[in-house]
């Protein structure tokens, strides 16, 4: 369950990291340097949303396995 909470709260940073800095220097200049920082944000946003959909179902996996024990 804390990874899960981790893996949420590093996906927010990540998004507003992406929203306020990079999107803002991207409205200044267009460049290839704020192009780059966008990309590499998304991949690794995209790394961290599916680590916590991973973990997500191994919660949900634990909590209904507690429920169906004899």
């Amino acid at each position: 369950m804390f990874l899960t909470l981790l893996y949420l709260v590093i996906v927010i940073v990540i998004a507003f990291y992406l929203k306020r800095i990079v999107l803002g220097e991207l409205r200044k200049e267009k460049n290839k340097q704020s192009f780059a920082y966008l990309y590499i944000g998304f991949a690794v946003a995209i790394v961290f949303v599916g680590l916590f959909v991973n973990q997500l179902t191994h919660v949900f996996i634990d909590l209904t396995d507690v429920f169906y024990r004899k």
